[in-house]
C-alpha cells in the first residue's frame, strides 16, 4: 500500500509492506504490525510492534518510500565509483608501466592509457555530485527528524527501527514505549 497522506487501519498490518508520506495508525483491539516493512514520513502508532516467534517487522519513520529508494540508489552509485577508480587507477599503474618500459606499447595502448586518464579525472566530480545529491536528500529530512514510533502496549525483540538514516535493534520486549533520535542516534524510552 502506497499512500501520498496518512493510512489509518483498523485491527492489524501483517506481513505488509505499507508506505506513507504522513503517518501510519494502527488501532483497533490488536492494533499490531506483525511482519513486513512499514515506512510513513511523519511516524508510526500501534499498540503491539512485532510478535514472540520474531518475524521480521522493520517500522521506519522520517523518510519516504521514494527518498529512501533514492538514497539506497545513491549509495549503490557511490559504491560504484569507488569501484571503478580503483580498477582504473589500476589499469592506468600497468599501462604506464608498460609505456615506460618501451616493450610493445601500441598505438591502441596510448588511446586507452589516455581514456583512462579522462575517466580517473571525471570520477571525483561524479562522486561530488552524489554526495551533494545525499547531502540535499538528508537536509529535506531534517525537518522530520522529530518523528517517532510509538508503542501502546508491547514492542518485540528483533524489530528493526530506522529514524531518518540510523538504525536500531530491538533486543528486548518494551511496553509503552516510544523510538526517537535524540543526539543523532535512535533511543528507546518511555511513551510520553
Amino acid at each position: 500500500i502506497y499512500s501520498k497522506g496518512n493510512v489509518i487501519v483498523g485491527e492489524a498490518i501483517l506481513h505488509s509492506k505499507v508506505y506513507a508520506d504522513g503517518k501510519v495508525t494502527v488501532k483497533g483491539k490488536k492494533g499490531s504490525i506483525i511482519g513486513g516493512e512499514v515506512v510513513a514520513t511523519e511516524g508510526i502508532e500501534a499498540k503491539n510492534i512485532g510478535n514472540y516467534q520474531n518475524i521480521k517487522t522493520e517500522v521506519s519513520v522520517g523518510i519516504s518510500e521514494k527518498l529512501k529508494r533514492k538514497v539506497e540508489e545513491i549509495e549503490f552509485n557511490l559504491k560504484k565509483n569507488k569501484e571503478n577508480n580503483e580498477n582504473v587507477k589500476k589499469a592506468i599503474y600497468t599501462l604506464a608501466k608498460a609505456k615506460y618500459s618501451k616493450k610493445g606499447f601500441s598505438k591502441d595502448k596510448e588511446v586507452l592509457l589516455e581514456k583512462m586518464r579522462r575517466i580517473q579525472n571525471a570520477l571525483p566530480k561524479q562522486r561530488e555530485e552524489l554526495e551533494g545529491e545525499k547531502e540535499n536528500i538528508y537536509k529535506e529530512l531534517q525537518r522530520y527528524k522529530n518523528a517517532e514510533v510509538r508503542v501502546f502496549n508491547k514492542v518485540y525483540p528483533g524489530v528493526k527501527v530506522t529514524i531518518l538514516n540510523k538504525k536500531y535493534t530491538v533486543n528486548e520486549e518494551g511496553s509503552y514505549v516510544s523510538f526517537k533520535l535524540v543526539d543523532d542516534e535512535v533511543v528507546c524510552g518511555k511513551c510520553s
